[in-house]
């Protein structure tokens, strides 16, 4: 089965120091085609906030909150979901940042979130060796795709520490 998922993260001021909140948010979708983005089903979403403290479970090596370590999360939970559906062969990440998409997926050397960053390029690693394609899209923020800004609002939702708009 082949899916779509979007990305996104949001960082309050986006200061990027420990205690700066930022969250990430996620929207997986069966039968997204087109050049819209509207399509298709949900089969799940989810949204979080960045952990910066080495003590809590849920750290995977953000050391501050950051629209970049928050696009960055998103995209590893992305990749988190995949590892624990059933029958996913194909799957098409599509996030605002080129930042994030080339740190993990590019050619890009990372000189800052060097935890996250590896964290994120081990869980790639492990998706292809277990026979996931994993294909990275860059999207134009703020252009009325509806899954994109359904990302967005989850990710807002989750820096902001609010309960996000009902799908």
């Amino acid at each position: 089965m082949s899916v779509t998922i979007y990305t996104d993260g949001s960082a309050v001021n986006n200061v990027a120091s420990p205690d700066t909140p930022a969250g990430w948010g996620l929207v997986v979708v069966e039968g997204d085609v087109g050049n819209n983005h509207d399509g298709g089903q949900v089969l799940l979403e989810d949204f979080g906030a960045v952990v910066t403290d080495q003590t809590k479970p849920e750290y995977i090596g953000a050391d501050v909150g950051s629209n970049n370590t928050a696009e960055l999360s998103g995209i590893y939970f992305a990749m988190l979901k995949v590892k624990g559906l059933s029958n996913i062969s194909d799957v098409t990440i599509y996030t605002d940042s080129q930042y994030a998409m080339n740190i993990i997926f590019g050619n890009w050397s990372a000189n800052k979130n060097l935890g996250l960053v590896k964290k994120c390029r081990q869980l790639k690693d492990e998706l292809d060796m277990a026979g996931i394609t994993i294909t990275a899209k860059h999207i134009r923020a703020h252009r009325g795709f509806r899954w994109n800004e359904r990302a967005d609002k989850l990710a807002y939702a989750a820096a902001y520490r609010i309960a996000p708009p009902p799908l």
